[in-house]
C-alpha cells in the first residue's frame, strides 16, 4: 500500500482504489465513519472491494439487510470474498441452497477460503443427513 499522502492525493483525482485504501487505513485506525466515507466514494465508482468493506462495517454493526445489499453489488462486479460472504449469510440463515450457490461461484473464481468453506458445508450437511436418518430408523 502506498503511504496515506500519496493515496490521498490520488484518491483526490478519483482513485477508487486509493479510496479503498484510505477505508483500509481508517478502519485500522479504529475511525468507522472516516472508512466509510472512504469506502462509500469508492463504491459510487465501482470500486468491489469497497462495496465488500461496507457489506463487513454494516454487518459489523448487526445490519445484516444493509450487509447482504453491499455484498451482493460487490458481488455482481465479480467479488469473490462478497460471494463467500453472501454464502456465510445463508449458511447462518438456514438457506443451504444458497450457501452452496455463492459458495460455487466463489470457489470457481479460485476463492481458497470458499472452496475450504464449502467442504465444511458439505460436511455439515451429511452429518445432519445422517443424524435425521438415524432418528427416523430408530
Amino acid at each position: 500500500m502506498s503511504d496515506k499522502g500519496d493515496l490521498e492525493r490520488r484518491a483526490a483525482k478519483g482513485d477508487a482504489e486509493a479510496m479503498t485504501s484510505l477505508g483500509i487505513l481508517a478502519t485500522e485506525a479504529g475511525d468507522v465513519e472516516t472508512a466509510r466515507l472512504w469506502y462509500e466514494k469508492a463504491a459510487a465508482s465501482d470500486e468491489p472491494n469497497a462495496m465488500f468493506n461496507l457489506g463487513v462495517l454494516a454487518k459489523e454493526a448487526g445490519d445484516l439487510d444493509t450487509a447482504r445489499a453491499w455484498y451482493e453489488k460487490a458481488a455482481t462486479l465479480d467479488d469473490p470474498n462478497a460471494m463467500n460472504s453472501l454464502g456465510a449469510l445463508a449458511k447462518e440463515a438456514g438457506d443451504m441452497d444458497a450457501a452452496r450457490a455463492w459458495l460455487e461461484q466463489a470457489a470457481t473464481l479460485g476463492y481458497e477460503l470458499a472452496t475450504r468453506n464449502l467442504a465444511e458445508l458439505d460436511a455439515a450437511i451429511t452429518r445432519a443427513d445422517l443424524t435425521n436418518a438415524n432418528r427416523r430408523a430408530q
